[in-house]
């Protein structure tokens, strides 16, 4: 957890993908899409054409001040990544 990369924090070299190559498993007892975060992995590492991304600004601490820095993901709502391939 101690990496964590600030674009795209679903993807490559994110917790989610480290966990994986760890062959770590995970139980889906009553979650729904929305709120399981790995299936997010799949929708950023996955060739799906179309992907909206999404970019906004997070509030940082930086030499002891607050600081807003530039962010960016693919949008995983529901109008973000076409479930229809």
């Amino acid at each position: 957890m101690s990496r964590q990369p600030w674009n795209y924090a679903f993807g490559s070299d994110s917790p989610l993908e480290r966990f994986l190559m760890l062959d770590g498993k995970i139980v889906l007892l009553g979650s729904d899409h929305d709120a399981v975060n790995f299936l997010h992995y799949v929708e950023h590492i996955a060739g799906i054409p179309s992907k909206r991304v999404a970019r906004y600004e997070v509030p940082i601490m930086e030499n002891g001040r607050r600081a807003w820095r530039a962010m960016e993901e693919f949008n995983t709502s529901g109008d973000g990544i076409p479930l229809e391939i």
